[in-house]
């Protein structure tokens, strides 16, 4: 019986074989071809030219203006003459510079002119002190014309902190005076007078400047204490300012002297407990992330319902507030009682025409959700069985929970890159920081005028703003383009665990799928880097297209403020454009997903987006709601799971300010659980192309699992050799149309019922 046993497993074992050798849903990486060749020409090209335009930057760019601080006679700090010695620099009038240069400021990239008044110092001041003051500055300054009537000196009025080689104020009061103030009883109770007179001492009413109202209340000494009922400690603390200081100008230096305090408690107490930060931060999110796997493969169905309530809840939500905007109702017969802050977003506004047109869409949208709900209702249990069946993937291969790593790791390589050649541009063929200070006022005025003018005769300045400007687009489309490598390689995997999990001729191969990874991303590398060029190069385009209307819209916004109807016609485009976007995202994305399983280029594969969408648009419009909404579940829960575990640990262990490695947390959390958000929709949308392949190819579905058909409503009665005659006849016909409930297919004893 045993030898019988063996002999059918081998004989079914080689039939699944030769089945999948002739399947045509999924090719192997050796029976795919290059594709979209001459769109991966031109990105070679592209990629030949941001060489050339790094290396001329970085032939000609004064980097010196960026790597060292420059003080007011436009010396370098650490390395010019004779202050090669002073490697740091003070700025005694900070906040009298960021007053004369705020308009400046406001345009935006006039920040990158601002040079306040600096001075080169060997050490940073460390605090006040009034009675050792130290000069800064002044006719002996190196460099310094002595006989100058502007050459100043200066006094620290601020304690600073070092970051990197600049000296920044943080805040700082010093104690200035302590005493105890008695509230009862007053000092005008006889009683009191008396009992304080019987001590010795005399009895008047103290003056309070932070509570002028107050007149009763009298100071304590350490005898009279027994005579108070009511007692506090009034303490005040001094700040020290200069002689020019006013109530205009010096918020702005306080408020910067803030940020970089906060700035360096930030940083100090992350490396104080970079230990828990980087558990919590690091090794938490995937833990985390894997606990959700677990709840989703449990409890599918209550989480795809939560999210769709979610969804409902979004909508209701909305309407609610447009009606309010609108001037419908009162929010207080709503909500009685209501008030503060949410009260005041909820009053009507001016523009109240606009706001009854959104809120009448906003219905609409509402009662069509519902009505959609309401028909697909057996297309969300379908989205359950795929949600559950994702799970499974990522049981199998661990490894692909930890793979958005690495072009996250890719991204931040990119936007250093992005700086560092852009900062070698902009300080290319500079001399002096007068020129560069021209040269951002010439681009935040009349650089595209003068660009357009000397097309035939580009001048230094004009051709910086061209390298400029191609070298951001090109880094646009590598980002795209990494986005695109990354998702396909998702995908990839996902298709490879689909059509192998079941009969093992693909396999998950070593190291918790480390090899399956490896295969799915030579085959993105090998074939198809032509597609993902042509992809991200449509994102870019639709990228720039909104950072275009974006620097239009920032640059009208006086003229929408006096003009409503400007105002809705730029805020419908707007939400056109993110529509546009959205869409075009999603289509691409489906076109990854095809490439990766079908290996076909790109116009191919968005077509095929569009014959998938066009017959499965409920089940397709299902799939990427309930992803969408479990995306955004999964990457704010873990962040902020891991940073509340992370303060309570902190705490515990004696952190002063434990909300800093708490954000520290959230932050390194939150990109990780994107990526991992990123991966679960993508194996959502791979997992139901693949069941729609196998149910349009096959007859039965070959590949899909009992579970996976079950949830499609598939029950396979047949015996093995009429499902041996149905996989032989479904080979030779053409792909028929998903089995609606309760339609019976020819031939077999097969059923679908939702």
């Amino acid at each position: 019986m045993g030898c019988c046993d063996g002999d059918e497993k081998d004989e079914n074992s080689a039939r699944r074989n030769k089945k999948h050798a002739n399947h045509k849903d999924f090719k192997e990486t050796s029976d795919r071809f290059c594709t979209d060749i001459i769109c991966l020409i031109i990105w070679i090209v592209c990629m030949i030219a941001m060489i050339v335009i790094a290396g001329y930057a970085l032939a000609n760019g004064n980097l010196d203006y960026i790597s060292y601080p420059v003080d007011y006679l436009d010396q370098f700090c650490g390395k010019t003459g004779g202050v090669a010695n002073r490697h740091k620099i003070f700025y005694p009038q900070l906040d009298k510079d960021i007053q004369d240069s705020l308009p400046l400021l406001l345009t935006g990239i006039g920040i990158l002119s601002f040079r306040p008044y600096g001075l080169c110092v060997t050490d940073c001041p460390e605090t006040f002190s009034l009675a050792d003051p130290i000069a800064y500055g002044g006719p002996t300054y190196p460099g310094a014309n002595p006989n100058a009537s502007e050459t100043n000196t200066f006094y620290n009025l601020r304690k600073t902190a070092t970051v990197l080689d600049y000296c920044l104020p943080t805040t700082q009061t010093i104690p200035a005076m302590e005493r105890k103030l008695c509230g009862v009883p007053n000092c005008t109770d006889p009683v009191l007078n008396a009992s304080i007179m019987a001590l010795g001492g005399t009895l008047s009413c103290a003056t309070i400047d932070a509570t002028p109202s107050v007149s009763t209340a009298w100071e304590v000494s350490p005898a009279e204490e027994n005579l108070c009922k009511f007692l506090v400690v009034e303490k005040l603390a001094a700040t020290f300012v200069p002689p020019d200081y006013t109530d205009e100008t010096g918020p702005w230096e306080q408020t910067f002297a803030t940020f970089v305090t906060g700035t360096q408690d930030f940083f100090h107490e992350v490396w104080k407990y970079r230990a828990q930060c980087g558990i919590m931060g690091f090794a938490a999110p995937f833990a985390i992330g894997f606990v959700w796997f677990l709840l989703l493969f449990l409890f599918a169905g209550l989480l795809v319902a939560l999210a769709l309530i979610v969804a409902l809840l979004s909508l209701v939500g909305s309407c609610f507030y447009l009606y309010a905007k609108a001037g419908l109702f009162d929010v207080n017969d709503i909500i009685p009682g209501i008030n503060g802050t949410l009260d005041n977003a909820l009053q009507p506004d001016e523009n109240r025409t606009a706001y009854i047109v959104f809120s009448v869409l906003a219905t609409i949208g509402l009662l069509l959700f519902l009505i959609f709900l309401a028909i697909a209702r057996h297309n969300i249990w379908r989205c359950i069985a795929i949600v559950r069946e994702t799970t499974k993937v990522f049981y199998s291969i661990p490894l692909l929970a930890a793979y958005p790593l690495v072009p996250i790791t890719f991204n931040i390589l990119l936007v250093f890159y992005t700086v560092l050649i852009s900062a070698f541009i902009w300080t290319g063929e500079q001399t002096s920081w007068d020129a560069l200070h021209t040269a951002v006022l010439n681009l935040n005025s009349t650089a595209g005028d003068d660009f357009l003018d000397e097309l035939g005769t580009i001048s230094a300045n004009n051709r910086k703003i061209a390298l400029l400007v191609i070298h951001i687009v090109g880094c646009i489309w590598i980002f795209w383009f990494a986005n695109a490598c990354a998702y396909t390689t998702y995908a990839g995997v996902g298709a490879r665990w689909f059509f192998s999990h079941e009969n093992g001729v693909l396999g998950v191969r070593f190291f918790f799928g480390f090899g399956t990874i490896l295969d799915s991303a030579w085959c993105v590398i090998s074939r198809h880097l032509g597609t993902m060029a042509f992809g991200s190069a449509i994102m870019t385009i639709i990228t720039l297209i909104r950072l275009i209307f974006e620097y239009i819209d920032q640059k009208t916004k006086d003229l929408q403020a006096d003009n409503k109807l400007l105002s809705l016609v730029m805020c419908c485009i707007k939400c056109c454009l993110n529509c546009v976007y959205q869409t075009i995202k999603s289509i691409t994305e489906y076109g990854y997903i095809f490439t990766a399983v079908e290996g076909k280029n790109f116009c191919s594969s968005c077509w095929s987006t569009f014959e998938l969408a066009s017959r499965n648009p409920s089940q397709v419009l299902i799939n990427r709601m309930v992803g969408a909404i479990l995306e955004v579940m999964i990457e704010f829960s873990i962040p902020i799971a891991c940073s509340l575990l992370g303060f309570a640990w902190c705490d515990s262990v004696g952190s002063t300010k434990p909300i800093w490695p708490a954000v520290f947390i959230f932050i390194t959390s939150f990109t990780i659980s994107s990526g991992v958000g990123d991966v679960f929709r993508c194996m959502i949308d791979t997992i139901y192309l693949c069941a729609w392949k196998d149910m349009h190819t096959n007859n039965p579905p070959f590949f899909m699992s009992e579970s996976l058909q079950s949830g499609f409503g598939i029950e396979q009665e047949a015996s093995p050799e009429e499902v041996k005659l149905n996989r032989d006849v479904s080979s030779s016909e053409p792909p028929r149309i998903e089995p609606q409930p309760g339609t019976p297919v020819p031939g077999s004893r097969y059923s679908a019922s939702c």
